[in-house]
């Protein structure tokens, strides 16, 4: 079992209990203002070896986040895609303060950062790419969502 350390401080002359235990500051605060926000990456992955041979998976498809997280689109490494475009289906309600659309490339990921406020509920999007075969190219629209409770 781990001590915890308390620390006794007088502030005004008030005293005041400091704990070094992250998990005993988590219980003093409460669960929802200790979190601290999350990115929560969400992989896009194209493959394609012909015409009408596209094959997409987006992981995961529909994302759950918590108030003030951000997400990242990652393309995967092994794609056939170089760049994603990320847009909402009605910007006047999307959840973050960014201004879309989100531009992704395999090396720097599409990023939707600073949640309104009090944001909460489904929201539909799309991401659009190219995949690339050789001389072959299908531009291809996909539309998971993201869900915030």
């Amino acid at each position: 079992m781990r001590a915890r350390l308390l620390t006794l401080l007088s502030v005004c002359g008030i005293p005041v209990v400091v704990a070094a235990d992250p998990a005993m500051r988590t219980r003093e605060l409460g669960d929802a203002r200790a979190r601290e926000r999350a990115t929560v990456e969400i992989t896009v992955d194209a493959r394609c070896t012909g015409p009408r041979t596209t094959r997409v998976t987006v992981s995961p498809w529909n994302t759950s986040l918590r108030q003030g997280d951000s997400v990242a689109w990652v393309i995967n490494s092994a794609a056939n895609t170089d760049s994603i475009v990320i847009a909402p289906k009605n910007s006047s309600t999307w959840p973050f303060l960014a201004t879309p659309p989100y531009r992704g490339r395999k090396n720097a990921p599409a990023r939707a950062t600073r949640m309104r406020p009090g944001a909460r509920g489904r929201y539909s999007y799309d991401i659009s790419l190219v995949c690339r075969a050789g001389a072959t190219a299908d531009t291809v629209r996909i539309d998971p969502d993201i869900i915030i409770e």
